[in-house]
């Protein structure tokens, strides 16, 4: 399943509106913590054939607020903002030996993936009338990522003296991409006097990777 379309959505959506029961129509806000798997295979590979790493990328930790409308029980249309957080890799190594070859080369490096995206889509549910309901979730969404590469090499060397000296070099580079794709997703939900506890997970396409993220939040009804 590459994403839900929203002629999909907006198809099952008109159908759902036909048979479901009357209600009144129900703002919420939602805050919620998320864990995201970057989706970072290609650049994990590129990072081995540039420098030698085989170490991978952590779990980003960020946090999303999400403003919805219940339109009837099984259809609400929602905003997201959600900052993915930071995905870090970290390695380091060294070769050369200062005794034996007369030169030492540590290096040390941090590539950093985050990102940023606001979204605009509908959810597809059962009843949300009763304390438990279920969903599929789909749109657009509007997103921003950044790589960037801190390295750090220190050389240690004889001078012609027999002196040991270091020398020290440091490069910072990042780049950034922005686009719009679609967005697909699972979620249920507890209900309880006015008050929602949420828990989804969303795929998130992009250019060239589909982060996937794991959401818990909290919301109140209004």
């Amino acid at each position: 399943m590459k994403g839900l379309g929203l002629g999909t959505l907006f198809a099952l959506s008109i159908f759902a509106a036909s048979n479901s029961a009357a209600q009144e129509n129900t703002w919420y806000l939602k805050f919620g913590v998320a864990s995201t798997d970057p989706d970072a295979g290609e650049v994990e590979e590129l990072l081995e054939d540039e420098f030698g790493t085989t170490k991978k990328f952590d779990n980003a930790t960020g946090f999303n607020f999400t403003l919805g409308y219940q339109l009837t029980p099984f259809i609400a249309v929602e905003g997201s903002y959600l900052d993915w957080g930071d995905s870090k890799l970290r390695d380091s190594g060294s070769y050369g030996d200062l005794y034996y070859d007369g030169i030492e080369v540590q290096l040390s490096g941090t590539t950093t993936l985050s990102g940023s995206t606001k979204s605009l889509g509908a959810v597809l549910s059962t009843d949300v009338n009763r304390p438990f309901s279920f969903g599929v979730k789909g749109g657009i969404h509007f997103w921003e990522n950044e790589a960037r590469i801190q390295l750090d090499e220190t050389f240690r060397f004889y001078d012609s003296y027999g002196n040991i000296l270091a020398e020290e070099f440091s490069a910072d580079e990042s780049a950034s991409v922005d686009g719009d794709d679609g967005y697909y997703g699972i979620i249920g939900t507890y209900r309880t006097a006015g008050w929602m506890v949420s828990l989804d997970h969303t795929i998130y396409k992009s250019e060239d990777v589909d982060p996937s993220t794991t959401t818990l939040s909290l919301g109140i009804q209004f």
